[in-house]
């Protein structure tokens, strides 16, 4: 969730290329190893330099988070607990 809310509080994204986290993502971020701290600093060293990468990660976080929603997430776990309840009826 840090990073979406980053994206929707229209700040640029550093983020870790480990886990799911370049899933959720996707191109609305710049991305390092966690286990590179210079590459950790390169990065973000870059989007300190360049106004121009700050400004089109700032719109493409604002494009990605519109396929996220509490809703959807409260439905999407409602499912899945309905299910497993389901499941342990039978």
């Amino acid at each position: 969730l840090p990073p979406l809310e980053a994206m929707a509080a229209d700040t640029p994204v550093v983020a870790s290329n480990a886990s799911a986290i370049p899933e959720v993502c996707e191109d609305g971020a710049e991305y390092f190893d966690p286990t590179d701290v210079g590459e950790m600093a390169a990065k973000i060293s870059l989007l300190l330099s360049s106004e121009k990468r700050r400004n089109e990660l700032v719109a493409l976080g604002r494009e990605r988070i519109k396929k996220f929603s509490w809703d959807d997430a409260a439905e999407s776990t409602l499912k899945i607990l309905l299910k497993a309840v389901n499941s342990k009826q039978k």
